[in-house]
């Protein structure tokens, strides 16, 4: 008997592991034992299992629904007593159970793992799958770790110094993941304040899939579940997996967004989108449902293969199509691609070699940020001069419309310069009669009548003239920021209307509280009275009513002018009322106007003057009212005048 457990122990030595390596990973040096029952008890498989050797170092199993066995034997050939860690390399897996036999089978500890197990079940309280082991000098131990995983199997145990491990690696490895973490953040919060900004749906795509792509990281790096248990069984199974499949889905539809493909490319564009966003619904739908979620994992990383080849093309036509294609996102998107694509052919078990790792990903992510960066930048300063191009356009259609509306009232304008000239005119005419009649009826000539005629001429040619000063200063183009009194600048506007408002019967009724002083252009505000004026005059006589009239008023409140302008013609029929303030649309009531009247009444009072113009239909009529803050003011009396 003792002779066969000497030989016993002579052959675990053999076989044995020498621990004495710093750092040593185990893959091809693990025996390995696939078990689709689901029920053996680890000293059954210990004894009877058939464990096959994985001498070629084969790490990645692919989706299996059975239970994983790995043994290995591990030796301390050293006189000293040796402290070491059993590292799972942070791998997405269930369950995880580690037992340590000695060399006589019997069991020495039993330590619990796996992402749907809590935390504090662990023996370290990390996300990592972390054993320590202790030996004693010469002493042999027999590892047995069962693996159970809805997803993709990967072994890839690697044995640590536990003081290197935790003084080295372990920091290290934290500082990677709060740096990899805070970059995605730095990334996603970026663009949603681009997207507020520009109002661009790229940089909103974009931001969405860095949000997707962040919650991914921190599912997998057990970030959530340390600071969100209550999320429980949605630790690293189920909410990594569905943050992968928005990551596709939004990164879809960035390249489109970005690119712009639906003016190149729109009936296609259109065709795409619906079904990938109408597959990557269900597909998530069906990733919530505990009893299909194991049947549909597998379509995750098998769609993730279709999706890249298929943003890769899509990147391709928006490079080869767009006005502003950027050779970065290409780039990007390449080396991000064929990375994720290699490693999602190791996660389906199709290479069965570890090429790509968690930390090649997560370096080739950081890459495609950074070209993604510049990317965004070229978008963004194409975006910039497009608004610019957009606000000098925009300026210039306003300057066009406004001069457009002045020109429409240039023909009434003068038809009342004329009416208020005429009176002016035969009293001079009358004037220049009177005195020829002097020069050749009268013997002497009276020097004081004549002095008297002078005097009435010059003061009648006077009045003409600033009628004339009027008329100009309103179709004068220049801007003007200076200060102006409010009600000089509504008398303007009288004078220019006024007559055609007496030749038609229409009254007019001033209510103007004390001088208001207001900053910016005299002619503007003066525009903006006359055309509601001229559109309550219109008004009022195509709906012919009598005893028409016009009411002014305003008062000055709390730093505020307050004006409205009120009629008698049966107000706005309209629908929505305040519609009448958009371009080439008419109240109704001059059918021969050019629908800009109001429109530059309200662009006037609300962008030049930072107020507010409203419509309102009283009983007998329409009202508008005008508010607008004053910056500075004349003190005088105050007066009434009617």
């Amino acid at each position: 008997m003792k002779i066969f457990l000497f030989l016993l122990l002579w052959s675990l030595n053999l076989y044995a592991i020498d621990i004495g390596i710093a750092s040593l990973h185990l893959s091809k040096n693990i025996e390995i034992f696939i078990d689709p029952q689901h029920n053996s008890l680890p000293q059954t498989i210990l004894k009877d299992a058939k464990f096959f050797e994985n001498e070629t170092g084969k790490q990645d199993f692919g989706y299996n629904q059975h239970d994983f066995w790995i043994k290995a034997i591990l030796t301390n050939r050293s006189t000293l007593t040796q402290e070491r860690v059993l590292n799972m390399n942070f791998l997405p897996m269930d369950y995880v159970d580690c037992y340590i036999y000695d060399s006589n089978d019997s069991l020495q500890k039993h330590y619990v793992s796996g992402d749907l197990r809590p935390i504090s079940s662990r023996v370290s309280s990390n996300a990592n799958h972390i054993f320590p082991l202790k030996f004693a000098a010469g002493e042999t131990k027999i590892i047995l770790i069962k693996m159970q995983n809805s997803g993709s199997v990967i072994i890839d145990p690697t044995l640590y110094l536990a003081s290197d491990f935790w003084e080295n690696f372990y920091p290290k490895q934290q500082s990677f993941i709060a740096a990899f973490l805070a970059i995605i953040a730095f990334f996603t919060i970026y663009n949603l304040i681009l997207f507020f900004s520009l109002k661009e749906l790229s940089f909103i795509y974009y931001f969405l899939a860095m949000g997707s792509m962040f919650a991914m990281q921190a599912s997998l790096f057990g970030i959530l579940y340390k600071y969100f248990p209550i999320l429980g069984l949605w630790n690293i199974t189920i909410t990594a997996n569905i943050a992968g499949a928005l990551f596709i889905l939004f990164s879809v539809l960035f390249v489109s967004s970005y690119f712009e493909l639906s003016l190149y490319i729109p009936k296609l564009d259109k065709i795409y989108k619906k079904i990938i966003i109408t597959t990557y619904t269900v597909l998530i739908i069906f990733l919530l449902i505990p009893s299909t979620y194991s049947q549909i994992l597998p379509l995750v990383p098998l769609g993730g293969i279709i999706m890249l080849f298929f943003i890769l093309v899509l990147t391709y036509i928006g490079f080869k199509k767009s006005s502003f294609s950027s050779h970065y996102i290409f780039l990007g998107w390449l080396i991000s691609g064929s990375l994720m694509f290699i490693y999602l052919l190791e996660l389906f078990g199709v290479l069965h070699v570890k090429l790509v790792n968690d930390l090649t990903i997560r370096v080739g992510t950081l890459i495609e940020m950074i070209f993604f960066s510049f990317a965004l930048g070229e978008k963004f300063r194409f975006l910039k001069e497009k608004i610019a191009k957009s606000e000098v356009l925009v300026l210039q259609t306003e300057k066009q419309m406004l001069l457009k509306d002045k020109l429409a009232t240039t023909g009434e304008a003068i038809g009342n310069i004329a009416h208020q000239w005429r009176q002016p005119l035969n009293r001079l005419s009358m004037i220049f009669v009177k005195i020829q009649s002097n020069i050749y009826f009268k013997q002497e000539i009276n020097k004081e009548e004549l002095l008297k005629n002078a005097q009435e001429a010059e003061m009648t040619i006077k009045d003409m003239s600033h009628t004339i000063d009027i008329f100009l200063d309103f179709f004068r183009d220049a801007k003007s920021n200076d200060f102006f009194d409010a009600r000089d600048a509504i008398q303007s506007a009288i004078i220019i209307i006024g007559e055609a408002l007496k030749n038609n019967g229409i009254e007019l009724v001033l209510k103007l509280d004390h001088s208001s002083m207001l900053q910016g252009s005299k002619a503007e505000f003066s525009q903006v009275v006359l055309n509601l004026l001229s559109n309550a005059q219109n008004a009022l006589l195509c709906n012919k009513v009598e005893n028409p009239f016009i009411l002014i008023s305003s008062v000055e409140e709390s730093r505020q002018l307050n004006i409205t302008i009120e009629d008698n013609g049966g107000g706005v029929t309209l629908q929505p009322i305040e519609s009448v303030f958009q371009p080439y649309i008419s109240s109704g009531n001059n059918k021969n106007g050019s629908g800009l009247g109001l429109y530059i009444a309200y662009n006037i009072i609300t962008q030049h003057f930072n107020g507010t113009i409203e419509i309102e239909n009283l009983s007998h009529g329409a009202k508008f009212c005008i508010e607008i803050p004053i910056d500075q003011k004349l003190t005088t009396n105050k007066k009434i005048y009617k």
